[in-house]
C-alpha cells in the first residue's frame, strides 16, 4: 500500500496547510503561563498506559514552557478517548489550562463512532510525536502444554481476545491480524482500559490481548511474562512519514507480526485485511499529541507548543521516557499534523465503508440490537 498522502489524501487535501484553529502563530509568550495551572486530560484509566505517559510528560515539561506553570494530569476515561475530546471540543475554555494528552484515535472520526462529536481538524494541535510499537501477548497455557513461541498460537484451542472497544488502535491491530492467520476466537470488549485488560488476562477470563509497549513493558512484561503466565507474540512496525514500515530496534526480543504471519503462511500478507492493516498504521502516527480546544488563545499556544518541543530534546525526559516505557519519541511537525487532520476527511469512502462493517461485526449484541 502506497504511502497515506498518496493513499488516503487527495492532492487538494495534501495542498490544505492554511492557518486556522490548528495554527500556532507569533505572538509575545512570555508570561503567558506564569502562575497557572494546566490541566492534560487524558481519555483512559488511571492505570493505563497513555496516563504512564502523561506522568512522564507532567513531569518535566513545565521546565520547558515558558512562565513554568504548574502541570496536572486528570484522567477522564469513557468510550476509548472520545467522552475527553468531545469535553476539549466543546467545554474546555481555550484559555490553554485544559488540553487534551494522547493517541489520536483518528477512526472514531472517520466512523462517526457513536457519541464522537468533535473534528480533529478543528482542535489546536499543539504537538505531537510516535513512541513504539504496539505489542500483542498471550496466556502460555492457551495452547495445551503451554506454548513456547509466537507461531503456536494456531495450535491455541479457546482463544478469547480481550479488549476495550472495536473501535480502540489496538483492536484495529489485533483483529485483522487473527482474521488474516484464519484463526477462530471470540472477542471481548467492553474493559475499561488497559489495567482491566490486564487484569482480565492474568485472571485467565481472557487469553490474549493487545498493549501498547509502554504499557506492555511496565506491566504485563513486569509480572505475567516474569512469572511465566504470558508471552509477547509479534509488535507491529509503524510507519515513517513516508508510509514506509519500520523495523523497530526497541523490540529486539520477538518478532514482528509479518515475521509470524511469513514463518507460518510461508509468504508475504497481502488480501483485504492486510490493506486495511495498512490503513490502520497509516493513521497510527500520532502516539503522543496534545490539542487543545478550537480557537485556542494564540499566546498560549505558541507557549505551549515552543516548551512540548523542547521537551523531546531533554535528555532527562528521554531517558525517563526510555526507562518507563522502553523508548523515546520521534517528533511528527506540526505541518505533518495539519495535512493528517485535514486528510482524514478524504479517505476513499468504500474504505470507510469496509471499516464500518469490520468494526460494527465486532461490536455487542447490545449495541447491535439499539441500531436495528
Amino acid at each position: 500500500m502506497r504511502a497515506i498522502n498518496k493513499v488516503l489524501w487527495t492532492s487538494a487535501a495534501a495542498a490544505l496547510m492554511v492557518s486556522g484553529s490548528m495554527g500556532v502563530k507569533s505572538a509575545s509568550s512570555k508570561d503567558y503561563y506564569a502562575g497557572k495551572t494546566i490541566t492534560l486530560l487524558v481519555g483512559f484509566g488511571a492505570g493505563s498506559g497513555v496516563t504512564t505517559q502523561a506522568r512522564i510528560h507532567q513531569r518535566h515539561l513545565s521546565k520547558h514552557i515558558p512562565g513554568n506553570p504548574t502541570i496536572i494530569v486528570k484522567n477522564m476515561a469513557g468510550a476509548g478517548s472520545v467522552k475527553a475530546s468531545n469535553f476539549i471540543f466543546e467545554k474546555a475554555k481555550p484559555d490553554g489550562l485544559t488540553v487534551q494528552y494522547g493517541p489520536v484515535f483518528a477512526f472514531n472520526q472517520i466512523i462517526s463512532a457513536p457519541g464522537v462529536r468533535f473534528k480533529f481538524e478543528k482542535f489546536t494541535f499543539i504537538g505531537g510525536a510516535v513512541s513504539a510499537p504496539r505489542v500483542m501477548f498471550m496466556r502460555r497455557d492457551a495452547v495445551p502444554g503451554g506454548a513456547k513461541k509466537s507461531s503456536d498460537i494456531m495450535k491455541v484451542t479457546t482463544m478469547k481476545y480481550v479488549a476495550v472497544r472495536p473501535t480502540v488502535i489496538l483492536s484495529l491491530y489485533g483483529r485483522p491480524a487473527l482474521d488474516m492467520l484464519g484463526l477462530k476466537y471470540r472477542y471481548i470488549p467492553g474493559h475499561r482500559g488497559g489495567g482491566k485488560v490486564r487484569a482480565a488476562v492474568q485472571s485467565g477470563f481472557g487469553n490474549i490481548a493487545m498493549h501498547g509497549l509502554s504499557g506492555y513493558r511496565a506491566s504485563v512484561q513486569q509480572t505475567q511474562v516474569k512469572d511465566g503466565t504470558s508471552m509477547p507474540l509479534w509488535y507491529f512496525p509503524l510507519k515513517n512519514e513516508q508510509g514506509q514500515f519500520v523495523k523497530s530496534d526497541l523490540v529486539p526480543d520477538f518478532p514482528s507480526f509479518m515475521d509470524v504471519y511469513k514463518e507460518i503462511t510461508g509468504k508475504d500478507p497481502s488480501g483485504p485485511h492486510w490493506k486495511f492493516l495498512n490503513l490502520v498504521a497509516e493513521l497510527d502516527q500520532l502516539h503522543s499529541a496534545i490539542w487543545g480546544p478550537p480557537n485556542m488563545n494564540k499566546e498560549a499556544a505558541e507557549a505551549f507548543s515552543k516548551g512540548y518541543y523542547a521537551l523531546h530534546e531533554d535528555k532527562a525526559f528521554l531517558d525517563e521516557s526510555k526507562r518507563i516505557i522502553g523508548s523515546g519519541y520521534e517528533i511528527r511537525s506540526r505541518k505533518f499534523a495539519r495535512k493528517y487532520f485535514q486528510g482524514l476527511s478524504t479517505i476513499d469512502p468504500a474504505m470507510v465503508e469496509y471499516v464500518k462493517k469490520y468494526i460494527a461485526a465486532a461490536a455487542p449484541k447490545k449495541d447491535k440490537k439499539k441500531k436495528k
